[in-house]
């Protein structure tokens, strides 16, 4: 992909992106963010804008099944 006028709400695709490209792509993202981000989904969200809030959600709802897992709900059973 060429540097030159990128913009977040343009397609991968019409910047020079293919599958070889989305893979690397997915690499970075998945090391950087320390999440999975499905391959499907650069075909699907194929802007930066698209991809970075589907990233956001991807933390927000890993964050929210954490403190789910780590709540105590014994301590809230009333017998």
């Amino acid at each position: 992909i060429s540097g030159e006028n990128i913009s977040a709400a343009k397609s991968f695709f019409e910047l020079g992106g293919h599958s070889l490209k989305a893979m690397m792509l997915i690499n970075k993202i998945n090391k950087g963010f320390d999440i999975t981000f499905p391959l499907e989904e650069v075909f699907e969200k194929t802007t930066i804008q698209k991809q970075a809030v589907y990233i956001k959600l991807i933390n927000f709802l890993s964050t929210e099944i954490s403190l789910v897992e780590a709540e105590d709900f014994s301590e809230n059973i009333i017998i």
